[in-house]
């Protein structure tokens, strides 16, 4: 399988016109020549920080979720070997333990996918990311 995988923080801000999302990340994404993925483990990300308190954004969530299917981003089921690649990752010397992140790494890595994240820690790992 080949394609991208969005991060939470690109899913958020793509959307919402952000411009802390490079117009090269924004054009890779609407190039349309690869599927587009987002992990149920970032809309599950999204609706605990916002439940928590520890995120704003300005669409709601149930309009985020729309506008992911209108631009026709690909939900990602995760799988037992999903999980099983997460339990082979290793925990690098700066201590990045977030579960979100170290499943969507695992996802990228099983399905060789290109994780889209702004998140300087992936580059611990040996994962295809791009940002």
């Amino acid at each position: 399988m080949d394609g991208l995988l969005l991060d939470t923080h690109v899913l958020l801000w793509y959307p919402e016109g952000k411009p802390e999302l490079l117009d090269t990340i924004r054009q890779r994404i609407d190039a349309d020549a690869m599927p587009v993925y987002i992990s149920p483990a970032t809309w599950w990300e999204i609706a605990i920080k916002l439940r928590l308190n520890k995120l704003e954004i300005d669409t709601d969530l149930p309009t985020l979720l729309q506008l992911a299917d209108d631009a026709f981003f690909e939900l990602l089921p995760i799988t037992p070997v999903h999980a099983l690649q997460v339990s082979r990752l290793p925990y690098p010397v700066s201590g990045h333990r977030d579960p979100f992140d170290r499943l969507l790494i695992a996802q990228a890595q099983v399905e060789n996918l290109i994780l889209l994240s702004r998140d300087g820690h992936f580059k611990e790992y040996t994962v295809r990311h791009e940002f």
